[in-house]
């Protein structure tokens, strides 16, 4: 009996067990199945490409925004991971990295909603005063953290959006529409915007722009010049400095940059200058005193920044004194491997200079150079800084980061810098910005374009234009200045171009016949609209009634004072960096600018050099070039010949035939 209950028990348990090991091997073999094979859902949580294979040289499939929703089989992260992505174009199979996912997706905070200082705090601090505010949670409930201005800040999860929102917001300023930007195609067929052709004039390079080889000091090399921007006193016009014009530009030495993997790399702000009473069809007439700075500290208190230098920038340049002058530029810091921080940063800074007449010319006085410094690096709110492209675009490229070319200007005794930037937070910018598509001020327009504009916008948002689209936030910006050249106002931006244009550059303001003029140079590859020739070259100008704005788009909104659309960057006739010199006493106004992209003397032949100089006309809010009117490579004023018996050209105001009063046969 004892035998019999003993076998009863052990069968008991030998069922018992085997149930539990059924249901262990059921259980992870299911566990198995749903963590290999089981569909899940993540989230991209920073711009991202889908890869048609596990290497970032493979074809790119698509290019997916943030909080885009991609599935795969199976949990968990690894380097790659295979993920299917249903897009407006299709589904598409491929692999992206680990690391751009995330399991928790973003929601939206809007405008007036209400924040927190912690998750427990029951008064308020503040309300967003933006739309589509980015909250990395799936929250339904509770207080729930976000970055917003700089700051960490907790806003109720009950009280966001699953997806943006369409509003319409101008934020204070003037914005360069997507309409606007559909008006260039037309306006740059029409012959009053076109740069004059050059082809078949005899140009030279720069004859005295020569500099020390780096790797040989004993010899000296044609230099390429590029931008370049004349000498001026504080309210914008041309300085008669000791009897000499004065421009400065960029320029360097494209042998030993091309060896060195970049045309740019090491580029130098030189100083040229010519004698007013000189026989200006003559490139030799151009003198050359050298480099604005022997160091890239020189006259520098020892600024950090200065020292990670690794070239230095366009910008713009004012008569101080009998023997000063002030200059402002761009300082670049760029690879570590030539001494820079690796970050590509700009900023905006400025030195005073000493320049002295002598018998031989204009000479710098290297020794009493003074208050070298940077001025601006980006706040963050009003202008897209550093950091904010660290966090966000250096890990993807569409988005150009700028903070540059800084042009001074003063205006009832106060003293600004007018700069090429990018639109910060308070203007919907810094990186990414899914209201690139949302806000219609930014497309401009009637109602029903757009509505039509953004449809397509949204359906387009992970094609390539449509993330450069959420990257782009181009500004005209301004800051006011003390009186020893220090920040004293950070201001909103003059013109801002999100959703546009991510490279406004070269800008350039005076005032003419109680009106501001305000113009910048832009590429249509830059500019995101497929009717724009990507080859083409553009000066977009402005108009407005104070210096602060509002500023309005000259010639019919299109903003286009000059184009060119067949520009080859292989062509001894290419130019870019279109600067217009104010004229007080005319309304045609002399238009400078360079020849040849740099680089091309090592690759193709011809250097970098000044190109003829034209002009165009100004009535109110109207401009064309003026026909005939090709002047000497680099002349900054209306005479082509000054005290000889030389033709000035013809100044008509309709685009006849243009042509020169130059030998007419090309190098």
């Amino acid at each position: 009996m004892q035998k019999r209950t003993q076998r009863k028990r052990h069968l008991k348990y030998w069922i018992s067990g085997g149930i539990v090991l059924a249901a262990v091997v059921i259980g992870g073999a299911f566990g198995y199945y749903h963590l290999k094979y089981s569909v899940n859902t993540y989230y991209v949580n920073s711009s991202a490409i889908l890869y048609a294979k596990e290497d970032t040289n493979s074809k790119p499939l698509s290019y997916l925004g943030r909080n885009s929703a991609v599935t795969r089989q199976g949990k968990g992260y690894s380097k790659w991971m295979k993920v299917t992505y249903k897009g407006a174009y299709g589904t598409k199979h491929g692999y992206i990295l680990g690391t751009k996912l995330s399991k928790v997706g973003f929601k939206y905070a809007q405008k007036g909603t209400a924040y927190y200082k912690s998750a427990d705090a029951t008064s308020t601090a503040g309300k967003i005063t933006d739309h589509n505010v980015l909250v990395h949670t799936d929250a339904t409930s509770g207080k729930v953290a976000t970055d917003y201005d700089g700051n960490k800040i907790y806003v109720d999860a009950s009280k966001l959006t699953a997806k943006p929102v369409t509003f319409s917001d101008s934020y204070g300023t003037n914005h360069y529409t997507r309409y606007n930007m559909k008006k260039i195609a037309a306006a740059a067929k029409q012959k009053k915007y076109q740069v004059p052709s050059f082809k078949g004039m005899s140009i030279s390079d720069i004859t005295n722009a020569r500099g020390i080889n780096r790797h040989h000091p004993s010899k000296t090399d044609q230099l390429d010049v590029w931008d370049s921007w004349p000498l001026q006193d504080k309210n914008g016009n041309l300085v008669n400095y000791h009897g000499y014009h004065v421009v400065f530009a960029m320029a360097g030495d494209p042998v030993t940059n091309f060896n060195d993997s970049g045309a740019e790399w090491g580029a130098s702000i030189y100083m040229f200058y010519q004698s007013v009473n000189s026989d200006t069809s003559d490139i030799s007439s151009w003198k050359n005193a050298g480099k604005v700075f022997n160091t890239r500290t020189e006259g520098s208190t020892g600024s950090k920044y200065l020292k990670e230098e690794t070239e230095e920038w366009s910008g713009s340049s004012i008569q101080t004194g009998n023997n000063t002058m002030r200059l402002f530029y761009t300082a670049f810091s760029g690879a570590k491997k030539y001494g820079g921080n690796g970050q590509n940063q700009q900023v905006l800074s400025t030195a005073q200079l000493t320049v002295n007449a002598t018998s031989n010319g204009l000479v710098i006085d290297h020794s009493k150079t003074t208050d070298h410094k940077p001025i601006f690096y980006g706040d963050g709110k009003y202008y897209q800084n550093m950091k904010q492209t660290q966090g966000e675009a250096m890990r993807f490229t569409a988005d150009d980061h700028t903070l540059r070319d800084p042009h001074f200007i003063e205006d009832n005794g106060h003293k600004y810098l007018v700069f090429e930037g990018n639109t910060g937070t308070k203007f919907s910018g810094a990186a990414y910005s899914d209201n690139n598509n949302y806000n219609y001020a930014n497309i401009g327009g009637s109602k029903k374009y757009q509505k039509k504009v953004q449809k397509q916008l949204v359906k387009n948002r992970n094609t390539w234009n449509g993330i450069r689209n959420q990257y782009a936030n181009g500004a005209l910006g301004i800051i006011e200045l003390n009186n020893d050249y220090t920040v004293k106002k950070i201001m909103k931006p003059l013109v801002t171009f999100n959703g546009v244009d991510d490279e406004a550059e070269r800008p350039n303001v005076f005032k003419k016949d109680g009106k501001w003029y305000l113009f910048t140079d832009t590429r249509g590859s830059r500019l995101l609209k497929k009717t724009a020739n990507k080859r083409g070259i553009y000066m977009l100008g402005f108009v407005a009634d104070k210096l602060t704005g509002p500023y309005k788009p000259l010639n019919n909104g299109s903003g286009v004072v000059l184009s060119s659309t067949d520009l080859n960057q292989r062509s001894r006739t290419y130019t870019y960096s279109y600067f217009v010199i104010n004229n007080q006493d005319s309304n045609n106004l002399v238009v400078t600018s360079y020849m040849t992209h740099a680089g091309n003397a090592k690759r193709y032949g011809g250097h970098s050099t000044f190109a003829p100089s034209f002009l165009i006309n100004i009535n109110g809010d109207k401009t064309s070039v003026v026909a005939n009117s090709i002047l000497p490579q680099g002349a900054l004023t209306a005479g082509v010949f000054a005290n000889t018996s030389g033709t000035t050209g013809t100044t008509t105001n309709t685009m006849a035939n243009t042509t020169s009063p130059f030998t007419q046969n090309q190098n």
